[in-house]
């Protein structure tokens, strides 16, 4: 039985963090009148977070999507230029029927 309420302890910890102490303060502070600041610098802490990991998501998507061109550019100019030479191919066997 303690078992089961020690492990339902760990594995359900859900901290408030940096970012959400720090809002908890502003908000406070802003409604006590301390401060004097827009909302959205005071609510600013709770969007760090997402706006650092979708950054990092926007530049591999980006970079990745860089990888995909660049190699397409390349099998594109490979596939262009075998198939130059295939068709020449085909008309001098053409003519030499």
């Amino acid at each position: 039985m303690t078992t089961n309420i020690v492990n339902r302890i760990v594995t359900n910890n859900r901290s408030i963090g940096l970012a959400g102490i720090l809002t908890i303060i502003f908000v406070i502070a802003k409604i006590l009148g301390y401060i004097g600041w827009s909302w959205w610098i005071v609510f600013l802490p709770i969007w760090i977070i997402p706006a650092i990991i979708l950054g990092i998501a926007a530049f591999l998507v980006l970079a990745a999507g860089c990888l995909f061109v660049v190699s397409g550019i390349g099998s594109f100019i490979h596939s262009f230029f075998m198939s130059r030479k295939k068709r020449k191919n085909d008309e001098k066997s053409k003519r030499s029927f």
